[in-house]
């Protein structure tokens, strides 16, 4: 019985194949225009953030204090605000070597005394800037500004 099953694919796949190709018909007409597709664009903003930049803010009982210092970013256009994203680092040293941080970052810290305190980056953004924001968790004094910070703004559209 296999036999016969498989001497009738057989013939099957014998009759069943066409002839030769003839010539390639005419090209059909175009298609209607479609919508324009998103491309992948990028635009990369370094900046630092020098001690004198920061400007202290408290709440509105004048208490936990914060630090915050807006930067113009002109490539952080509305459509990027809407339709992209914007990702932001912070560049720093791991003993010899450069490395990215992305934000938010939390920064656990011990003194030699074993006074244990944590600091805390963020940011938000709008249309044309990015606000950086740092706040300790023992809200410092306005003598003790953050120090010398340098980000990386990656805009993905």
């Amino acid at each position: 019985m296999k036999k016969y099953i498989l001497s009738l694919f057989a013939l099957l796949a014998i009759i069943s194949c066409e002839g030769p190709m003839g010539p390639r018909g005419p090209q059909g007409p175009p298609g209607p225009a479609g919508e324009d597709g998103y491309g992948i664009n990028w635009s990369v903003v370094n900046l630092y953030i020098a001690p004198n930049m920061w400007k202290a803010f408290y709440d509105n009982n004048g208490l936990f204090l914060y630090w915050r210092c807006i930067a113009d970013v002109p490539e952080l256009t509305k459509f990027i605000y809407d339709e992209g994203l914007c990702i932001v680092y912070r560049k720093t040293m791991d003993g010899k070597v450069e490395v990215q941080e992305p934000l938010t970052k939390i920064v656990f810290n011990e003194e030699a005394n074993g006074y244990l305190w944590q600091q805390a980056i963020v940011y938000d953004f709008s249309p044309g800037e990015v606000a950086f924001y740092v706040q300790s968790s023992d809200f410092g004094d306005e003598n003790n500004r953050p120090p010398r910070m340098d980000f990386r703004i990656v805009m993905i559209w």
